[in-house]
């Protein structure tokens, strides 16, 4: 029961972890001007500029409030925060593994990579400590 548990606990950490960090790196990425970037669209998005997404205020609004509600779901959990934080933590190693390979797919791949690694360590975490902290 205590295995089946953890898994659980490391999965839901797992999709908060996505929504907020991938969320918010998406975000800051629809900003980014074309010129910064090898690729990007090919239109001026609403506020006047070339950027890597045509629709930048409001995609960038609705991804920065994905982010903002996966942040307060996340305070507000408070089961397994050792293993939010482990899932968390590789989470954002990822990305910044991803990012140093460029602004591009790399990023999510390094974000995914990130993301496994700390779900595999959240389990082993939530096994060795107390589930219900």
């Amino acid at each position: 029961m205590r295995v089946l548990q953890v898994i659980g606990l490391s999965v839901v950490w797992a999709f908060l972890s996505a929504a907020v960090v991938g969320s918010l790196a998406a975000a800051i990425w629809t900003a980014i001007p074309t010129e910064m970037l090898q690729w990007g669209a090919d239109e001026v998005n609403l506020i006047g500029y070339v950027s890597h997404c045509s629709y930048t205020p409001i995609s960038t609004l609705i991804l920065l409030s994905i982010s903002t509600v996966g942040a307060v779901i996340s305070y507000k959990l408070k089961r397994g925060r050792t293993i939010g934080l482990v899932v968390f933590a590789g989470t954002s190693g990822g990305l910044m593994i991803g990012l140093l390979g460029g602004i591009d797919i790399a990023m999510y791949i390094g974000m995914g990579a990130g993301l496994g690694v700390g779900v595999l360590l959240g389990l082993v975490v939530g096994l060795v400590r107390k589930t219900g902290e």
